[in-house]
């Protein structure tokens, strides 16, 4: 500001990405194990998941809870999964800061429940999907009360086979065998994970108004995170509530 302001012109900084690197809020560093329990007809009994979390150096507004809370609501995704543990550990540490960037905690947990779930099919030789179909919530089950919150609504089987007729998934292995001829490698993986609001894991707080001795109204607001353009917004809404300028 003060440089363009002295020069007569704009005048903008862009920081290099080495520079980003040591200053700008990371959004996750987390190192992950699970366990997954399995009965003899492929149902999954339980699951036990190890989370190491490094914040930083110091903490951001959300970092600690997209390490826990976030993690502990979606931590059976979209399965019956009755049990289920967690230890979470939280580490300072002296690097660059974590915050909610990105899905903030729920693609972590929910690489850790797929890998655990695509392992346990190989190690039973159950076909991945089919896997999933056994031990998706049905419909019919909601709203569904998991080991750590309830879900409302959902149809992950139907989904599930849309997203099959969409990939053409029986079609998948022609397809590698031509990619192989041509010395490519092709891939294919099924992902199903459930994605609470953020709002749902936030202290809801509502707006209040009253007027000082000098006839002045003053709101108190409290958002979880008061950016992304909020603040305007609330001094729009203050004025056309109270018709006073927005400098008051």
């Amino acid at each position: 500001m003060l440089a363009a302001k002295s020069t007569g012109i704009p005048v903008k900084w862009i920081g290099s990405r080495a520079e980003t690197f040591m200053s700008d809020y990371h959004g996750r560093a987390i190192r992950l194990e699970g366990e997954l329990a399995l009965d003899g007809n492929g149902s999954f009994l339980a699951i036990r998941g190890n989370l190491i979390c490094d914040l930083g150096a110091h903490l951001s507004e959300p970092g600690a809870m997209t390490s826990t809370r976030t993690p502990r609501e979606t931590v059976v995704g979209a399965y019956k999964i009755p049990v289920a543990y967690g230890r979470h550990r939280l580490v300072a540490s002296t690097t660059t800061p974590v915050t909610a960037y990105r899905g903030a905690g729920r693609p972590d947990i929910a690489y850790l429940l797929e890998r655990l779930v695509d392992q346990a099919a190989l190690e039973t030789g159950i076909d991945r999907i089919e896997l999933r179909r056994r031990n998706f919530i049905p419909r019919e089950a909601f709203p569904y009360k998991t080991p750590t919150t309830t879900y409302d609504s959902a149809d992950f089987r139907g989904m599930l086979e849309e997203a099959l007729v969409q990939a053409d998934w029986e079609g998948f292995e022609a397809r590698r065998m031509q990619a192989l001829g041509r010395g490519k490698l092709r891939g294919i993986g099924s992902v199903s994970s459930s994605s609470p609001r953020a709002a749902a894991c936030l202290p809801k707080t509502k707006p209040r108004s009253s007027s000082a001795a000098t006839g002045n109204p003053f709101f108190t607001l409290c958002p979880a995170r008061p950016a992304r353009g909020m603040r305007p917004c609330f001094l729009r809404s203050s004025h056309r509530s109270s018709a006073l300028p927005p400098s008051r």
